[in-house]
């Protein structure tokens, strides 16, 4: 229990800082931890960069410029998702001989608003590897528990038309036959996804950031031999340095 004193107050006077809001501009570097969404499929680890200058950002693959609009902020933005698709021969047992499924390759568009603590966010994207188009709100918070330590909690629902869906998450006609499975078309899906993110600020300049994230969806929205289940968690650590 003194340990555990010794470490808060440790804490408490590494927050005696004036926080500024000035420092737009942060460099961060970090991990992304997830569970393979499918059968066959192990573990995957993705090195995390995270730049913020002026208006131009890159968050891990995705680049993107902000420009704000009265009280609106409109970004457009390109990005690879190395979360989704898979390589012939990366998953094990019978679906180790699946055709690739090329990472999405997407373009695309949101419009954000702060309302006090509160974010909103609409994006749309068109994927060029699914020729699929998404649409997904975001909404998220910001909460200061102590100067020091930030609770960053968000919930996104997406809606993935039909091509995006049997891309990534069904098998073709030719794939069901040669594995003995009867073929069925999947319709249009929703995936839900809710970030439960901390910050810790050791000065005005220096923080970590850490998230768990868990994703759903209905089981109807997937092949069940092809994804492990409708549920996905993935956690996120990194390091930040703002200037």
């Amino acid at each position: 229990m003194k340990k555990i004193i010794a470490i808060f107050a440790s804490l408490m006077l590494m927050s005696n800082f004036t926080y500024s809001d000035e420092l737009d501009n942060k460099v961060g570097l970090g991990l992304y931890r997830m569970e393979s969404r499918y059968v066959g499929g192990d573990y995957k680890n993705f090195p995390l960069i995270n730049i913020n200058y002026e208006n131009f950002y890159i968050q891990g693959l995705e680049f993107g410029y902000d420009f704000k609009v009265s009280k609106f902020t409109l970004t457009p933005f390109i990005k690879k998702d190395s979360t989704e698709g898979f390589e012939k021969g990366d998953l094990e047992g019978f679906n180790s001989n699946l055709d690739n499924r090329n990472n999405p390759k997407i373009v695309g568009g949101k419009v954000g608003v702060d309302i006090d603590n509160l974010n909103l966010e609409l994006s749309a994207f068109r994927d060029f590897s699914s020729d699929g188009n998404n649409v997904s709100a975001k909404v998220s918070y910001t909460k200061e528990i102590f100067r020091f330590l930030y609770f960053l909690p968000s919930f996104t629902t997406t809606y993935r038309d039909k091509n995006y869906t049997n891309y990534y998450f069904n098998y073709t006609e030719t794939e069901a036959a040669n594995l003995g499975f009867e073929y069925y078309k999947l319709d249009s899906s929703l995936k839900h996804e809710l970030s439960l993110g901390f910050a810790m600020f050791f000065s005005e300049q220096v923080a970590i950031y850490s998230s768990y994230n868990l994703e759903l969806c209905r089981s109807d929205s997937y092949n069940e031999h092809l994804v492990e289940d409708g549920v996905n968690e993935s956690l996120v650590l990194m390091g930040l340095y703002r200037f």
